[in-house]
């Protein structure tokens, strides 16, 4: 103990309160399957209620102005995946009760959609489309992955990422740290390829939720 421990706990046993020893949490076991939060055996169970829904997915929209290094932005997604076990993991039921299976890998497809031809006033429509059309995709909790990335080509200089996930592997905290994650990474990609400058992103990053109405969704 410390001369400030020592300090505090003398301080505390004047007022009567007696101070309770650091507990130190075991490590878990790899051989044991982690348990599921309260939040995520209550999606499960909805889940098993009324499978093949999609009200749980949320589309991540985000405009990319510049010339994309698409190569790097692939290249940061497999490295976020890979640091981050939620992203690699499937929820199977055991006996009937639910548990988390981490993949140790996880290829996640990563497709470029050419929309080259679509005229500039109806970009926005498009993206929206896209962005509905994911959201609406249902995830198979079983099978995995939870996670979905697209980008949509308009031009050299004009992209838009969609990144739909379901709500059991991420919460709003979370997914702000997927994309800090991602954008850093894609900086030191693109920087050790010398390829691109950097692209300017649209941080109002809008989530289109399965569902929603995409009228009131602000232009992108």
């Amino acid at each position: 103990m410390n001369e400030k421990d020592e300090l505090l706990t003398y301080f505390l046993e004047q007022e009567g309160i007696q101070r309770q020893k650091s507990r130190i949490v075991p490590p878990r076991s790899r051989f044991d399957p982690p348990c599921l939060s309260f939040a995520q055996e209550r999606f499960w169970f909805l889940d098993q209620f009324e499978p093949n829904r999609s009200v749980y997915n949320s589309c991540k929209v985000e405009r990319l102005v510049g010339k994309l290094d698409f190569a790097s932005l692939a290249d940061s997604l497999k490295t976020v995946v890979r640091r981050h076990e939620v992203l690699r993991t499937t929820y199977p039921a055991v006996d009937g009760q639910p548990i988390q299976k981490i993949s140790p890998t996880m290829t996640l497809p990563f497709p470029l959609e050419n929309l080259r031809g679509v005229p500039a006033n109806d970009r926005d429509s498009e993206v929206l489309r896209f962005a509905e059309r994911e959201s609406q995709c249902p995830f198979d909790l079983t099978k995995g992955p939870l996670i979905r990335a697209k980008v949509l080509q308009f031009s050299d200089e004009e992209h838009v990422l969609l990144l739909t996930l379901h709500q059991m592997i991420y919460d709003s905290w979370s997914v702000g740290v997927l994309f800090r994650e991602l954008w850093t990474f894609y900086e030191s990609f693109s920087r050790l390829r010398e390829s691109c400058p950097p692209i300017v992103r649209d941080h109002g990053c809008r989530a289109i939720m399965a569902g929603s109405d995409l009228s009131l969704c602000p232009s992108l």
